[in-house]
């Protein structure tokens, strides 16, 4: 069996069109920083991946943060003490052994790191089984609807133009629309309203829209406001609390009609199952790199599967198809256009889906001049 011989990362930083995350005017994600990772076999299969942090540097001249360099240290540290040398095909593992000496430090950069590694490794895995992941996974589909987070660059428009621009994306075939709400403090909430009934009106009632609260909002005033809504038809909301405040998420649940999804800011799959025993959420909406990388997100998912709760990833839309595909509780992926720059073949939707790539491994190809950069 092939043996893993070298993990090799780069830095790939992308600047972005527009400033996206503004918190009461204070900060500004204006780049996004990415780890690039390669491991190579001992008989020349390469497999790759990313992990990535957003950042407030101006321009792509600033000197690295030390964030994205520590973070690119993990990899290469865990790489040399747990994977090289390893058969590829020990993802479990090495998955076991990550996490209990994680124990010493906690959930978070390590699990990151180790993300990074893992994913890169299924994609080698799929290059050597001469498949394509979703099928490695289980192959429940061919296909995979496809929502837009592009919304998300054009929230400070008044409802009129943001209908128009949410009007433009439907007509691409998005099968659904994420936009933040209640999440701007400087934003009056009739405001907010106008905007999301805005968004309805134009796109009609055969597109979906999903609401991204990102946990700003105390719970009474989000039901009120979530209230407002109700009858438009929203098909989630998105992280309306802390994924820990279980209480509070089932209160929110059993308050609205609109199905409550969180777990992005997960780290690792055990709370997930706590989540799931309480009834706690509709839809699993999972970070891969926080929960352990394509391993990890295996067991959310049979998990979810036993709960009868649907799952979707956050971002990755390029390995979120194949995730969704793979999986029978998959329900969308999810399409944000930052990281398109880093492929040579990013994902295209037609008519609202993505075809499940057939083409060995995760399916990607990283842009050559990333790793000619800065490889080590």
């Amino acid at each position: 069996m092939p043996k893993v011989v070298s993990v090799e990362t780069a830095v790939a930083p992308l600047q972005l069109e527009h400033g996206v995350g503004a918190v009461e005017g204070k900060w500004i994600v204006k780049t996004i920083d990415n780890v690039l990772v390669r491991v190579t076999t001992d008989d020349g299969i390469t497999g790759t991946s990313y992990i990535w942090l957003p950042t407030a540097r101006q321009t792509l001249e600033t000197p690295e943060t030390a964030t994205i360099m520590i973070a690119e240290r993990a990899v290469r540290s865990l790489a040399e003490q747990f994977v090289i040398g390893e058969d590829l095909f020990t993802t479990e593992r090495i998955y076991t052994r990550i996490n209990a000496d994680a124990g010493h430090l906690g959930l978070g950069m390590v699990t990151k790191a180790h993300s990074a590694i893992d994913m890169a490794m299924w994609d080698a895995m799929g290059k050597v089984a001469g498949l394509p992941l979703y099928k490695m996974l289980g192959g429940h589909k061919e296909e995979v609807p496809v929502y837009s987070n592009e919304l998300l660059m054009s929230t400070h428009l008044p409802p009129d133009e943001l209908g128009e621009v949410a009007r433009g994306l439907a007509a691409k075939g998005f099968r659904g629309l994420k936009l933040p709400f209640g999440v701007f403090k400087d934003v009056p909430v009739s405001l907010d309203v106008a905007r999301i009934k805005a968004v309805r009106e134009a796109i009609g009632p055969d597109v979906k829209i999903m609401l991204d609260t990102a946990a700003r909002l105390p719970v009474d005033e989000l039901i009120r406001r979530m209230r407002m809504i109700d009858d438009l038809d929203i098909a989630w909301v998105e992280d309306p609390v802390p994924a820990d405040q279980i209480d509070n998420l089932r209160k929110i649940k059993s308050a609205l009609k609109t199905p409550v999804a969180t777990g992005e800011g997960v780290w690792g799959t055990r709370h997930f199952r706590r989540l799931f025993e309480a009834n706690a959420v509709d839809i699993a909406l999972f970070e891969p790199m926080r929960v352990g990388g394509i391993t990890g997100c295996q067991k959310v998912a049979a998990l979810a599967s036993e709960f009868d709760v649907m799952i979707t990833p956050h971002v990755y839309p390029d390995l979120g198809v194949q995730l969704i595909a793979g999986f029978s509780s998959g329900l969308m992926a999810e399409y944000l256009p930052w990281w398109s720059r880093l492929f040579k073949n990013p994902i295209e939707a037609h008519n609202g889906f993505v075809s499940a790539r057939q083409t060995p491994g995760i399916g990607w190809e990283f842009r050559d001049e990333f790793f000619a950069k800065s490889a080590t």
